[in-house]
């Protein structure tokens, strides 16, 4: 229960991350970029690892952002530590437009309002942190 309340404070805590300009700069070489009206980068394939504040998203990987330049989607390079949720390395990781977790595949089994999510399957939230849906152990 304990670990459950700490994962909601951490959830709304750090939720929240700054936009940044992305430019084409970041994607591979021959790979399809495609870009928002503004010129904002949407998506492409990474050419090199890749650090969207503190998410660390593989290389030769596809990388989508939002309008703002805030991270929507990517797969990790390594562990993405969120509180006590660690998402797991070479696994999709995806954000809300506010830059909250929306989804990841769990490194470790772990309990969420209540609910056993099981390690190695994808854990999802709405956008206030609560749970929405994880693997269960079978």
């Amino acid at each position: 229960m304990k670990k459950a309340i700490t994962l909601m404070f951490i959830f709304a805590a750090l939720g929240s991350r700054p936009a940044t300009a992305v430019d084409q700069s970041i994607c591979n070489e021959g790979s399809e970029i495609f870009s928002y009206p503004t010129g904002q980068l949407q998506s492409c394939i990474l050419r090199d690892y890749y650090y969207a504040g503190s998410v660390p998203c593989n290389q030769y990987s596809p990388i989508t952002f939002y309008e703002n330049g805030s991270l929507k989607r990517c797969v990790l390079s390594d562990f993405y530590y969120h509180g006590d949720l660690v998402c797991n390395q070479l696994g999709a990781i995806q954000f809300f437009r506010s830059g909250k977790l929306e989804e990841c595949q769990l490194r470790d089994a772990l309990t969420v309002d209540g609910t056993s999510c099981d390690q190695f399957q994808s854990i999802t939230f709405y956008e206030n942190g609560k749970l929405k849906a994880c693997g269960t152990p079978h």
